[in-house]
C-alpha cells in the first residue's frame, strides 16, 4: 500500500494474520475497524512508517477488548470498542459517531 491514502481500514471476522508491511506508508490512516474475536498475528513493520499510531482509532469488538490491550503488537494504538450487535458499514454515517463516544483512555 506503499503511499497510499488510505484512510480507513476495515478487518473482516475471518483476518487471522496481517502480511508484513501491509499497511507501511500510508500516513492518513485514521481508523482501524477490527471485527475479530482475537488480535490477528502481526509485526510492527505492517503500520511502518504510518506517523503517529496514537493519532489513529483502533476500534474492537466490546468482548475482544481486553485481549488487543494485552496484545503488545497493538501497542500505541488509541483504543475504543464496540457492541457485537453493531455491523462496520460504510452506509451508516452515524456508526463511526456512534464509536467515538465509547473510545477508551
Amino acid at each position: 500500500m506503499n503511499g497510499n491514502r488510505l484512510e480507513i481500514v476495515k478487518l473482516g471476522a475471518s483476518i487471522e494474520t496481517i502480511d508484513k508491511n501491509a499497511f507501511a506508508n500510508c500516513p492518513y490512516i485514521l481508523s482501524v475497524y477490527a471485527n475479530m474475536e482475537f488480535p490477528p498475528i502481526i509485526d510492527s513493520s505492517v503500520f511502518a512508517n504510518d506517523g503517529d499510531l496514537s493519532l489513529v482509532n483502533l476500534y474492537v469488538l466490546e468482548s475482544a477488548y481486553v485481549r488487543y490491550k494485552k496484545n503488545r503488537c497493538m501497542e500505541g494504538f488509541r483504543f475504543a470498542s464496540y457492541a457485537r450487535s453493531r455491523t462496520i458499514s460504510s452506509r451508516n454515517s452515524d456508526f463511526t459517531h456512534q464509536l467515538h463516544a465509547e473510545t477508551h483512555p
